[in-house]
C-alpha cells in the first residue's frame, strides 16, 4: 500500500551548517584517540626535560633528576607536606 510506503531520504544538502555539523558529528569520535596521544606525547617530553634541567643537577653525586611518574603535570602543585617526626606522611 502506498501509505506504508518508505520515505525518499535525500543526503545531499547546499546548506553549509548542516554540512559542518555533520563533518563535527562523524568526526568527534576521533579526536580523544589523537588527544590522547597528543598528552602522551607532551608528558614524555616534558619527562625528559626534567632530566636535563641543569637545576636539578646534584653535584656531589653527579645525578641529574629523574622523572619516574607520568603525573608530571602535577609537579609543583604542593605547598605543604605534612609529616610525623618520624617522616611519614
Amino acid at each position: 500500500p502506498p501509505e506504508y510506503a518508505a520515505p525518499q531520504w535525500s543526503v545531499d544538502s547546499d546548506n553549509f551548517g548542516q554540512k559542518f555539523f555533520t563533518y563535527l558529528t562523524l568526526l568527534n569520535n576521533f579526536v580523544p584517540i589523537s588527544l590522547y596521544v597528543t598528552v602522551e606525547i607532551i608528558t614524555y617530553w616534558l619527562m625528559r626535560f626534567i632530566s636535563y634541567d641543569a637545576k636539578m643537577h646534584h653535584a656531589e653525586t653527579n645525578t641529574s633528576a629523574e622523572a619516574r611518574s607520568t603525573i608530571v603535570s602535577d609537579l609543583g602543585q604542593v605547598q605543604y607536606v605534612f609529616s610525623h617526626k618520624t617522616g611519614t606522611l
